[in-house]
């Protein structure tokens, strides 16, 4: 019993009004095309931004502006104490800029809002369906059908712009610039090994401390995982582990030799794999 008590509580405490009024409101709203009879605001992303509803007064942080005759279809719909949210996909994508390099390129976004509308308290606890209905109604402009909504002039005409004179010619120039930029990468990457394999090659001793420690390091090198794909061979930092030299051995000579031998396998194996990621620029 003891362990029911706290679902009971819980059970008694949850707003008897939601089910019933949120069934309702969905049959009258829940995939229905609709007019917005305010401006909105979307940050044209994977998520709903929120749209403070009071009346026909709306406050958002949405980073792009829609003018007031927007036309979108309902998703979903939720009523709280003295709020009801409803979740919107504008019809017409956005589009959006964004910077690349040198580049100015453009995508065509989605837009979702939510209309966060607040009513009387006293709608939902007295199950005012009608009235609830209404406070909709002030913000959105319920439309019979996709053809209807079309067709009324409430509608602002707005559709998404068109990409810019000779967008193609830029984005055939943005790919080779990032192929490009991907190689120079690569050029770096194995001017750092040659880098790294040269001041190995002038630290060699023929010290006899040096020499296995250069051995282990070579062993535990080899022991390692497989090279991995282009991203990893470009940003592996090549850095040796600080084992413990044996107690017959100079500390320091063999500490040397091991990071040396260590470097020296993971940069050749790096250095061999890495040319297999250049990209061919494009044919004409």
């Amino acid at each position: 019993m003891r362990r029911l008590l706290p679902l009971i509580i819980a059970c008694t405490l949850l707003p008897a009004w939601a089910g019933p009024i949120e069934r309702e409101l969905e049959a009258r709203w829940r995939g229905a095309w609709v007019i917005l009879n305010a401006e909105v605001h979307s940050n044209c992303n994977s998520a709903h931004t929120n749209n403070r509803v009071n009346g026909r007064l709306v406050q958002s942080r949405g980073s792009l502006v829609f003018p007031e005759g927007e036309l979108a279809q309902v998703s979903n719909l939720d009523v709280k104490r003295s709020r009801v949210d409803v979740l919107l996909k504008l019809y017409e994508p956005r589009l959006v800029a964004h910077q690349d390099g040198p580049f100015t390129l453009y995508d065509r976004l989605d837009c979702r809002i939510e209309l966060e509308i607040e009513v009387p308290r006293e709608f939902v606890k007295k199950k005012q369906i009608d009235a609830l209905d209404g406070a909709l109604l002030e913000i959105m402009q319920r439309q019979e059908s996709f053809a209807q909504a079309q067709g009324s002039n409430r509608w602002n005409q707005r559709l998404c712009e068109d990409f810019p004179e000779g967008y193609e010619n830029t984005l055939r120039k943005y790919e080779i610039w990032k192929i490009e930029q991907s190689n120079a990468q690569i050029d770096a990457r194995l001017a750092e090994l040659r880098s790294v394999l040269a001041r190995i090659a002038d630290s060699l001793t023929s010290d006899a401390d040096y020499l296995a420690g250069f051995a282990a390091g070579v062993k535990h090198a080899r022991q390692l995982r497989a090279v991995g794909d282009c991203a990893i061979l470009l940003r592996e930092r090549l850095e040796a582990p600080r084992p413990k030299a044996p107690v017959d051995a100079v500390e320091e000579r063999w500490e040397r030799g091991y990071a040396d031998g260590y470097l020296l396998h993971r940069a050749l194996r790096i250095q061999r794999h890495l040319p297999g990621c250049y990209l061919p620029l494009p044919t004409r």
